[in-house]
């Protein structure tokens, strides 16, 4: 699809006005923008912060950068919001048709850290927010299995896992969607 960020920032505006007087806890934002800039002054990073600073819960999508266009594995192109580090960062992983999660991998397409974006300080100083993204990884929605649907639906849940720290760093990534 395609939006503009005063749109996504409207929106969330309206579900702080909100949030309180018709119960919404949780806001999920799939959807995300290419950004340079730190999450300490990207509006969608500061926008989505301040959601979770007033009691929302934000999940937001890493991304779909995970490849460039010759197929080659890209890290740091998490997107924005999804690189505010107070959001629950999704990725997507691909169950490869199996009910056993050691052959489970992290889709090719989908955005991983650690995140690019910066800050120069008046000093000249550069800060880069290197953060290590997505927080946890969940089954693509195309997922495949020989079990009935209302099986797979409750296994794929089941197995939407935080990533551990180790599989989250630039190494030793396989498989492809």
């Amino acid at each position: 699809g395609v939006g503009n960020v005063a749109d996504v920032l409207m929106g969330i505006d309206w579900v702080l006005q909100r949030a309180r007087q018709i119960n919404i806890r949780v806001m999920n934002l799939s959807l995300g923008a290419a950004s340079t800039d730190s999450f300490l002054v990207d509006p969608l990073a500061r926008a989505t912060r301040s959601a979770v600073a007033n009691g929302l819960v934000v999940v937001v999508s890493a991304g779909n950068a995970g490849k460039d266009a010759s197929g080659r594995e890209v890290y740091g192109a998490v997107s924005s919001p999804a690189h505010e580090p107070s959001v629950i960062t999704v990725g997507a992983s691909n169950l490869r048709g199996s009910v056993d999660r050691a052959d489970d991998v992290v889709t090719s397409f989908s955005s991983r850290g650690p995140t690019r974006g910066g800050f120069t300080f008046a000093s000249g100083n550069r800060w880069t927010d290197n953060l290590i993204k997505p927080d946890l990884v969940a089954p693509e929605i195309e997922a495949t299995h020989t079990q009935p649907s209302v099986a797979l639906q409750a296994h794929a849940v089941a197995r939407a896992i935080p990533t551990p720290r180790a599989a989250r760093l630039p190494m030793d990534r396989e498989g492809s969607r």
